[in-house]
């Protein structure tokens, strides 16, 4: 679930719609204000609906609902051991 008011700025506006398939760091809401930013998904999958949702202050928010895809449809990130440093102190 990804409320589209995030801070006290201008709420988001949804640019997507139930059923569209976002892949991970799509952009799903744009700016809708001069204090505004938009909104990304930090994962893959479909849109299942836009609905109001409460924020942990209660407050009723405008939210896009994705659950998680079963598959990755993102490359994940591999570390580069080449460039870590010899003389660093492993991890405990």
């Amino acid at each position: 679930m990804l409320p589209v008011s995030q801070h006290i700025g201008a709420p988001a506006k949804p640019i997507v719609q139930k059923g569209d398939h976002v892949k991970r760091g799509d952009r799903v809401a744009e700016a809708g204000g001069f204090v505004s930013a938009h909104i990304h998904t930090p994962i893959s999958g479909t849109v299942v609906k836009i609905d109001t949702a409460r924020t942990p202050q209660g407050m009723p928010v405008e939210a896009i609902y994705i659950p998680k895809a079963t598959t990755p449809t993102a490359k994940r990130m591999q570390p580069q051991w080449q460039t870590l440093h010899l003389n660093a102190p492993m991890p405990k």
